[in-house]
């Protein structure tokens, strides 16, 4: 028998926030640096060998302002991917139901199989937690969808595997 049975359906929002944050989970926040200044080293490398030392050709101008485009594609598709999604699966409003039992969570009803908490990763972004299934499947549970000793409790469960 579950302890609790949360029916909710996600926003915009709260998708967006949650893919987020298992985007930022899987690849770190510092992957995004580390593209940037090595393409930026590489533009610059570009642009010096252009204009100070008087290398006309225009490869090297063309290697640089591409540098200079995949810099800014590092930092602006990954969001709007995750805004496109959101907005997608927003835009279907299918209702989620989660069953929270002592040893794990049930995603879609109680009769459904329960993932033990150790099973799969799990994250706090705010008034958010995000549950990665196998597959990759991604389940937000948003705060405001529980009592306060719920969220306690969903909390203490997933940081205590």
């Amino acid at each position: 028998m579950p302890e609790a049975i949360w029916r909710y359906t996600l926003t915009e929002e709260e998708i967006y926030a949650g893919l987020t944050c298992a985007d930022t989970r899987r690849r770190g926040k510092g992957r995004p640096w580390l593209q940037s200044v090595v393409l930026a080293l590489l533009a610059l490398f570009c642009f010096i060998a252009f204009f100070g030392e008087g290398m006309k050709t225009p490869g090297s101008l063309i290697l640089a302002l591409l540098a200079c485009a995949l810099i800014a594609a590092v930092w602006l598709v990954p969001s709007r991917v995750r805004r496109n999604g959101a907005r997608r699966e927003a835009g279907e409003a299918r209702p989620v139901t989660v069953c929270l039992f002592a040893d794990g969570l049930a995603f879609g009803g109680e009769e459904e199989p329960v993932y033990a908490f150790s099973r799969f990763p799990a994250q706090l972004c705010g008034d958010l937690a995000v549950c990665e299934l196998p597959g990759h499947q991604l389940i937000l549970i948003p705060r405001r969808v529980m009592e306060e000793n719920e969220w306690q409790t969903l909390i203490s469960r997933l940081r205590k595997e």
